[in-house]
């Protein structure tokens, strides 16, 4: 208190003190159900923040080396298969436009690689090859 007449009011007449301490700040919860606001509520001033936010969020995760290219990178190992031969895999997706298709059928080693994969992918998906995976083909 900052005043002494206060204080000494106070001192004399606890009953009202505690009557007026009852009436501290509460920590506050977000009700459930504004939890998840549509962004046509958020002010203009809000949505600057939050899209800053995303952005920073996004810059962050732009650059992840696969795990392929961790493990080339050390020194001494090597994503390698088989034959010794250190491959990073192809997208098998990316095949699709026949630009692609043909700038891949201009280096039998792609093509190889390929082939390589598809046939791993069907063994994979074989029942018969999937001893006690969880997958597509185990029942």
């Amino acid at each position: 208190m900052n005043s002494e007449r206060l204080r000494g009011y106070f001192e004399d007449h606890s009953a009202d003190l505690d009557a007026l301490r009852h009436d501290k700040f509460l920590s506050t919860a977000p009700q459930s159900h504004l939890k998840d606001v549509p962004d046509y509520m958020v002010p203009a001033s809000l949505q600057a923040l939050i899209r800053g936010s995303q952005r920073r969020a996004k810059s962050r995760q732009c650059y992840k080396p696969s795990s392929w290219a961790k493990k080339v990178s050390e020194p001494g190992l090597s994503a390698s298969n088989s034959k010794g031969i250190s491959e990073k895999p192809i997208k098998l997706r990316k095949l699709k436009n026949h630009k692609a298709k043909m700038a891949m059928a201009r280096d039998p080693a792609k093509v190889a690689q390929i082939k390589r994969q598809i046939a791993l992918k069907k063994k994979a998906n074989n029942p018969l090859f999937n001893f006690g995976k969880k997958g597509k083909g185990n029942k």
